[in-house]
């Protein structure tokens, strides 16, 4: 699987050199959409834009452009009297399609056609449900297909030799396939009961106005310069720089987009640090401290209050490119968090006129992550980066806790649950660090 890192501009070109100079004849854009980041994405949010432009001329060029995503979901739950439900998740998609393009000296419009297919397969199994009447132990499976072609128009505007916004209108022929099954036994004698069985096809004509608003990094290929990085003379040697430490804050905790805990703070060091080239050791050291009330997924239909508190650690390492006030990086991270509950949950729709209060809980998470990202420096202390990531998280909880009726003579109900879950899951925006450096080269 691949992901495309959302990286950031780069400085203007050196002295001498106009944009038409720089401009290779073939080279590669990676982007992302921004609607994602606001929940309006016409395309999946687990997805990253690439485009190979071949045959970039002054005025004119074309592209085939693609778009890849994956998401996956694998959890297990132990709840009530050591009842295991579980779900599955699988999200696939891939599009393939070319466009023509007009350029001027900022700006670009282009126009194409891009074919694309997704596969969501879904599988929740012994999930607790209750009709009102009679508890149920279901088994759905969910697989869906789509099937599309979509006529697109739109512009490119650059705003850096190598940072681009991008906007696309989209015509959308989509063709779905929906198949759902619910099979059902009774609880808690596990007799059998009845099977519910939905097909639906469907075929559709839209228009999007706004269909992707991309953010879209130009990766430096061979072109009319034998060295095409903005602000670098071609046969400049590399120099040594020494090595340096920079601290940073995720911006993403700002707007409650944030994946990792919001007080955090990023720390890396860079050393083996060239003109060109570098290498840092990189770590995030947080802490969670939450009080507050939501409502209870699954079975559960009453309220949570919820005091959590414990620590987050990650540490990594990554290899950089350097390109004037742009630096692009790849590495790696594992991490660990460790978070410590007191629940109390009121309102139980099944077991009327009780209180259910967690006593205690714990919940371990262990991730692994492959990262890429981009660092544009506005001065020279402070710097914005932005990362995206292939990530794998393993989860485990353990809750003990009573149930009281509160309606009745005592009648105290004790419990252990435990939830083991895997993720797997492409994260366009993991974060958006703001990055103040404590060295000055």
């Amino acid at each position: 699987m691949c992901i495309a890192a959302l990286l950031l501009g780069a400085s203007n070109p050196a002295p001498g050199q106009t944009k038409a100079d720089t401009l290779p004849r073939r080279y590669w854009e990676v982007g992302l959409d921004v609607l994602s980041l606001f929940e309006k994405n016409n395309v999946p949010a687990a997805s990253a834009l690439f485009r190979y432009n071949y045959d970039v001329k002054k005025n004119t060029g074309r592209a085939w452009v693609g778009r890849l995503g994956l998401e996956a979901e694998d959890r297990t739950l132990t709840i009530i009297g050591g009842h295991v439900t579980g779900w599955q998740r699988l999200k696939p998609s891939l599009g393939i399609g070319h466009e023509w393009q007009r350029r001027g000296r900022h700006f670009r419009v282009s126009w194409g056609a891009m074919a694309t297919a997704a596969y969501s397969d879904a599988f929740d199994d012994n999930h607790l449900l209750f009709d009102g009447d009679t508890f149920y132990l279901t088994d759905t499976k969910t697989k869906e297909w789509n099937f599309g072609l979509s006529g697109f128009v739109g512009f490119q505007y650059q705003i850096t030799p190598h940072l681009a916004l991008s906007a696309e209108s989209a015509l959308l022929l989509n063709a779905r396939r929906h198949d759902y099954e619910d099979a059902r036994r009774t609880w808690p004698e596990e007799l059998p009961g009845f099977r519910i069985l939905e097909k639906e096809r469907t075929l559709t004509l839209e228009t999007r106005p706004i269909y992707t608003l991309n953010l879209v990094y130009a990766i430096p290929g061979k072109g009319r310069k034998k060295d095409a990085r903005p602000g670098v003379p071609p046969d400049a040697a590399p120099r040594q720089l020494g090595n340096s430490w920079e601290i940073g804050l995720d911006a993403l905790a700002l707007f409650d987009k944030n994946d990792l805990p919001a007080t955090s703070l990023f720390a890396r060091y860079n050393y083996a640090q060239t003109t060109r080239t570098g290498k840092a050791w990189r770590a995030r050291l947080g802490f969670t401290a939450e009080t507050g009330t939501r409502e209870l997924p699954l079975i559960w239909s009453g309220k949570e209050t919820r005091d959590a508190h414990g620590p987050y650690l990650s540490l990594g390492h990554e290899w950089q490119r350097k390109a004037g006030r742009f630096r692009c990086f790849w590495g790696g991270d594992v991490s660990l968090g460790y978070y410590r509950l007191h629940h109390k949950i009121l309102g139980y729709p099944y077991i009327l006129g009780t209180q259910g209060e967690v006593a205690e809980g714990k919940e371990i998470e262990l991730g692994a992550y492959i990262l890429m990202g981009g660092q544009y420096a506005l001065n020279d202390r402070l710097s914005l980066s932005i990362e995206s990531t292939i990530r794998g998280d393993y989860y485990w909880s353990h809750y003990i806790y009573d149930l009281r009726d509160l309606t009745g003579p005592p009648n105290d109900i004790n419990g252990d649950d435990r939830e083991r879950s895997f993720y797997f899951k492409v994260s366009p925006f993991q974060t958006i660090n703001l990055i103040f450096s404590l060295n000055n080269n």
